[in-house]
């Protein structure tokens, strides 16, 4: 059994022909990564497929405990979907999945949710996932934009057998990029045509979604000849 007191990593060797009774053998060595926090928490945004505005998503966390004697107990994550920007929310699935324990403030349609209760086993992980829903318009000012969802650090809490409200020291992020949902396109056949000529104006309007959306109501305005 061996007990190290701070984080890094250490390498343990035993020099060559140093076993007793023994002409020679070989130099053998072993190195220990001693993490400086006790619990590993992530976070993934994902969904299969392009995210473009308008589509669902998830928010996927992982919760590792590197103690092999201590559970990691009450563990609190709060999320503000905000921190996002515009445009993102809790979905209509809400709390997806869940082997944590505990239980989640998790309202479709809300900005943000919170997880509380959760607990982790010394030496093991568990895992939940959130549905998020985005809004068409959330994109407005560019065709694509990555968004990164950040929980601060110390905002995430937990408690152990000896100890409660321990900050955890690390923010949590994760980014996904967004694309716009409707682009248009248009041109003239032909193209070159004398005085009075006539020609063709085509628009296109292109709607993306890895969701599979519809969209209604649509009107284009063209001011011509400009």
């Amino acid at each position: 059994t061996v007990q190290v007191a701070g984080a890094g990593t250490y390498t343990n060797t035993v020099p060559a022909n140093t076993l007793n009774g023994a002409n020679q053998f070989n130099a053998t060595s072993a190195s220990l990564t001693v993490n400086g926090e006790m619990l590993s928490i992530s976070k993934t945004l994902t969904r299969s497929g392009s995210l473009f505005a308008g589509d669902t998503l998830f928010v996927n966390f992982s919760i590792t405990n590197y103690s092999s004697v201590t559970p990691a107990t009450n563990i609190r994550i709060p999320d503000n979907l905000t921190s996002m920007g515009y445009g993102f929310r809790v979905g209509s699935n809400g709390l997806v999945s869940n082997t944590c324990g505990g239980s989640g403030t998790v309202v479709p349609d809300a900005t943000s949710f919170q997880m509380t209760g959760l607990s982790v086993a010394p030496g093991q992980t568990c895992t939940f996932s959130v549905g998020l829903a985005t809004s068409s318009d959330a994109l407005i000012s560019s065709i694509n934009e990555y968004r990164t969802n950040t929980i601060p650090a110390g905002a995430i809490l937990f408690d152990t057998p000896t100890q409660t409200n321990i900050p955890y020291a690390l923010a949590v992020s994760s980014s996904i990029w967004m694309y716009y949902p409707v682009l248009l396109s248009k041109s003239f056949t032909p193209n070159i045509v004398g005085p009075l000529g006539i020609t063709r104006l085509r628009i296109n309007v292109n709607r993306y979604s890895s969701d599979r959306l519809n969209m209604t109501g649509v009107s284009v305005r063209d001011n011509l000849p400009a």
